[in-house]
């Protein structure tokens, strides 16, 4: 289902992968130390082998396939990942959660961290955030995956690029 941990208020919670709303947006007036990074072609599967488990063939494994044939076609070469997902009891699921790590590879490889002072208070992991940075980037969605406070107040953000039209 696309879930994640999370630590918030001093406990684990529970956040789900999907279409959210924006709850900050970042501007040259409140980042600094800018950092940008691509995920390298390298790390991104365009093919996913999936291992789920099936109440109907008497509760053993099963395999499906996803795969990105234009992203194999264009490299001119096939990168595999192997994926179990044993809490997963139906094709059709392990099927989808396949789609949507391929899709969300594909389409949100762009890892941004910064800096920023008190308006990060209130915001934490999974919350989806807008970045505007001089004229390199404008409202770029980006959802959190970590945030730190220092000693001196200071929030330090690592987010991965979000884009609602996987969900």
């Amino acid at each position: 289902f696309c879930g994640f941990m999370v630590m918030s208020k001093g406990k684990l919670a529970l956040r789900i992968e999907k279409k959210d709303n924006i709850v900050y947006k970042f501007d040259d007036t409140n980042i600094s130390d800018l950092s940008v990074s691509q995920m390298s072609i390298d790390d991104c599967p365009n093919r996913y082998n999936i291992t789920c488990i099936l109440p109907e063939n008497n509760w053993k494994s099963a395999k499906v396939t996803v795969e990105d044939f234009a992203d194999q076609f264009e490299r001119n070469k096939t990168v595999i990942k192997e994926v179990n997902l044993e809490g997963v009891t139906s094709q059709s699921q392990a099927l989808r959660l396949g789609r949507f790590y391929r899709d969300y590879n594909r389409l949100c490889a762009i890892m941004i961290s910064f800096k920023t002072g008190h308006q990060a208070a209130h915001l934490e992991p999974g919350d989806v955030i807008t970045l505007t940075y001089r004229k390199a980037l404008v409202n770029m969605p980006i959802r959190i995956t970590e945030i730190k406070e220092d000693e001196k107040g200071e929030y330090s953000i690592t987010g991965r690029q979000y884009n609602e039209t996987i969900y």
